[in-house]
């Protein structure tokens, strides 16, 4: 098959793109937004993200629509994470173009709060032939909204980049750790544990800023920014206990978090969900918690007896190497989805797993 993928460039990104090339799709990669960077276009972005209107939003789209006049002979035109995208801009591709296009994406989109809500894109979603979702609770969501088809995924990761890393630094190295953004949930979850004597090493946008650096309430934890590719791997292969904490931005139940920690070898514990459950035996491939006191006792005790706690690390990262969640596998049954689901009449409205 060929396609033409339009994603923004980063690792998730290029992992799809690179397992796509190896089962053996001719594919075709640009940028999705591709107007050039300037200090009108960087304030321009940052008022898009925000509100979801201005000129940045409209010029990404006329951009696209100039780019597809020079698009043909693909099978599949395959977005991802189109938030700014027209509808129209769709329609317009799909004309020109002459194919289905897909859109796909590993995150919350509808029922999700504050500036990641992009009313543009609920617009949009009538006009894609298929979305994919990882989202089980937004399948009918989307429905709702229009969508002619839609394909139910799971959360995957690379196992070819994210795997365990051994002759680790120093800095690498921690007891317990959390990478992720600074969000109020999590800050309230690590904070939790400051309080009761356990110091986290943390990671992730947002931790470094003043008013959490100084506060009181996180002194005694170990703050740091983003950490990406093997640094990001090698961080949390270095944790004897890596925390797998759930936005409460929208009604998470599982990310790509809860993967990436037993696949680096590492001791994951991880809020309890019935998805969580799916996934890992608790007590044997993973632990879990539902408070913040049963937080701290797990924290505490497999802190203190590293022998179970190694055993369910190792556990679990053969249960993650061994399961349907390396993101090769996950791929090769997706493309079958979507092979099958868009040959369907455009009329039907039909849930694919």
């Amino acid at each position: 098959m060929r396609i033409l993928v339009l994603n923004h460039g980063g690792y998730n990104d290029k992992d799809r793109l690179a397992i796509l090339k190896r089962l053996g799709h001719e594919v075709q990669d640009e940028l999705l937004y591709r107007v050039e960077p300037s200090f009108w276009n960087r304030q321009m972005f940052r008022l898009a993200v925000r509100v979801h209107v201005g000129p940045w939003i409209g010029a990404v789209n006329v951009d696209l629509e100039q780019r597809s006049k020079g698009w043909s002979g693909f099978d599949l035109v395959w977005m991802e994470k189109a938030q700014y995208v027209f509808p129209e801009t769709i329609d317009y591709i799909k004309a020109r173009v002459g194919c289905p296009v897909a859109h796909y994406t590993p995150d919350i989109a509808i029922r999700v709060t504050g500036t990641q809500k992009s009313p543009i894109f609920h617009r949009a979603i009538p006009s894609y032939d298929a979305i994919v979702t990882t989202k089980d609770f937004e399948v009918a969501e989307y429905k709702k909204r229009g969508a002619a088809c839609v394909i139910l995924t799971d959360q995957a990761v690379n196992h070819n980049r994210i795997f365990p890393r051994r002759n680790l630094g120093a800095i690498d190295r921690s007891r317990i750790g959390f990478i992720g953004h600074a969000e109020r949930h999590y800050r309230d979850l690590v904070g939790h544990l400051a309080r009761n004597g356990i110091a986290v090493d943390v990671r992730g946008p947002g931790w470094t800023k003043a008013r959490i650096r100084y506060h009181p309430r996180y002194r005694t934890l170990h703050l740091g920014g983003p950490v990406y590719q093997d640094a990001y791997a090698a961080k949390l292969s270095g944790m004897d206990v890596g925390l797998g904490f759930l936005t409460k931005l929208g009604p998470e139940v599982v990310t790509t978090r809860s993967l990436e920690i037993p696949a680096c070898g590492t001791f994951l514990l991880a809020e309890r969900t019935e998805k969580h459950y799916e996934i890992f035996k608790e007590g044997e491939e993973a632990e879990f918690f539902s408070s913040k006191d049963e937080l701290v006792d797990k924290a505490r005790y497999y802190l203190a007896h590293p022998l179970p706690r190694e055993r369910i690390a190792a556990a679990g990262y053969r249960r993650f190497l061994d399961g349907p969640f390396r993101l090769d596998r996950q791929m090769a049954r997706l493309v079958d989805s979507l092979t099958s689901a868009l040959a369907l009449a455009p009329s039907s409205r039909r849930v694919t797993r």
